[in-house]
This record gives structure tokens, sequence and C-alpha cells, in this order.
């Protein structure tokens, strides 16, 4: 693409967008990390969560067995499940207890 961009005379947006980029940053962008940068900054970069999920099927298990059996609240449940470790806000309990229908307003 850079050497189809140097040496004809096409407008560098006909030329990104020949090969799939939709502007003409992209070209300069590009042009810069070949002449200048390390080769590896070509590459595509990983988009998505950088992480792994915090919600795992064995902490689902736990918030819902700790439901039925203690009967606590999310914020009780929240509380409970940061004693041994596990890293949780709850905003994913209310989301666990909600998806597997827990929720009072269901009962």
């Amino acid at each position: 693409m850079i050497t189809m961009g140097e040496l004809c005379n096409l407008p560098k947006i006909n030329v990104a967008q020949t090969f799939g980029f939709k502007t003409r940053k992209s070209y300069y962008d590009i042009r810069e990390a070949l002449l200048h940068g390390d080769p590896v900054e070509l590459l595509p970069k990983r988009t998505g969560p950088q992480s792994a999920p915090k919600r795992t099927r064995e902490l689902e298990a736990l918030i819902i067995r700790s439901r039925y059996e203690k009967g606590l609240n999310m914020y009780e449940l929240t509380a409970l499940l940061t004693q041994p470790g596990f890293d949780v806000s709850s905003r994913l309990v209310a989301e666990v207890v909600a998806d597997f229908g827990l929720c009072k307003k269901n009962l």
C-alpha cells in the first residue's frame, strides 16, 4: 500500500480504501510506522477485554447456593464473598441473582 501511494498520484484516501482502510489518516499512520517505527506496530491490536471475566461458573454457583441457603440480599452476599478473597461487586451479584430469577420481585 505504501509503495503504491508513493509511486502513483492517486489521493491517499483512495489508496487506503483500496486496501480496506477507511481514512487517509490510516495510510499515514501505517506509513509512519513502516518508515520510523517498529514493524510490530503494523500488526493488528487485540480488541475486547484485556482481563479474564470475574463472573465464573464457580462464582455463580456460590452466589446461588448462598442465596438459597441463607436468604441474603445482594449486599450481604457481596460482603460474604469478599471475605474468602473473591473480587466481586454488588452489581455483579445482582446480575447473577437476576439472571437466575432469584430476585424478590420474581418470587
